[in-house]
Parts: C-alpha cells; sequence; structure tokens
C-alpha cells in the first residue's frame, strides 16, 4: 500500500508567503511533491497572494486612499486597506500617527490598564 504525500502544513508551512517564495528545494523535500507539483504550487500561491493584494488595494481606494499613500514604500496592500479603514488616506495623514497608534501599546480605560492593538495591530492577528 503506497503513502499518501505529504502536505506543506503537515511539513511546517505556515502561510502562503511561506510556500510562494521559499527555494524550491525545500517544497521538494516533502514526500510526494516533484518538481512539476512544486511549481504549480508556488504558481498558486502567488496568485493567491497577488488577488489579495489587488483586493485590498481596491478596497483602500473605495475607501479614499491616496497614490500617495498606496505608493509609500514599506506598506503593504493590507497595511494600506488597515490604515485607511482606520481614516488614514493620505500620507499627510500617515505622517501624523504616532508609533503606539500604528503598533499599539498600552492605554487606561476606565481606570483600568489596557492592551490597544494599534490600526496595523489587525495584521499581526491575521498572519
Amino acid at each position: 500500500m503506497s503513502s499518501l504525500p505529504s502536505s506543506p502544513v503537515s511539513e511546517g508551512f505556515t502561510n502562503l508567503e511561506e510556500v510562494a517564495y521559499v527555494e524550491q528545494d525545500e517544497l521538494l523535500t516533502i514526500d510526494g511533491i516533484d518538481e512539476d507539483t512544486a511549481q504549480e504550487l508556488q504558481a498558486r500561491a502567488r496568485d493567491v497572494l497577488d488577488a489579495q493584494a489587488r483586493a485590498a488595494l481596491d478596497e483602500a481606494r473605495a475607501l479614499g486612499a491616496e497614490q500617495s499613500l498606496i505608493d509609500f514604500e514599506g506598506l503593504t496592500p493590507q497595511m494600506v486597506k488597515a490604515l485607511t479603514e482606520d481614516g488614514v488616506k493620505t500620507l499627510e495623514d500617515f505622517a501624523t500617527c504616532a508609533d503606539w497608534e500604528l503598533a499599539g501599546g498600552w492605554t487606561t480605560v476606565d481606570g483600568e490598564r489596557v492592551k490597544d492593538d494599534g490600526i496595523l495591530g489587525v495584521l499581526r492577528r491575521l498572519a
């Protein structure tokens, strides 16, 4: 009886980025994955990531994101979407954000110390 091929998940891959951009040799170490299958897995993973990026930018534009924010080096489409959902639509708006507003920190609400995830905190939860 032949064994079933392993999956990237069972071999420790945790997200699409890892599958899409890992050296192909790493995928070839997985039982049942040959060069053609590895190429197809990577192509499909990149297609999904590209579609997610396009959708995030479309949503950001629909919310009023200016091109200067979209083009700002270092911001991913998902970051731009999260920023525009929070009302940060221009590069000038972004420049006024404090680091804790973006990355999160601790604040006091009704006398209690609570964690604030920040505008980009949602991306950490999704990763």
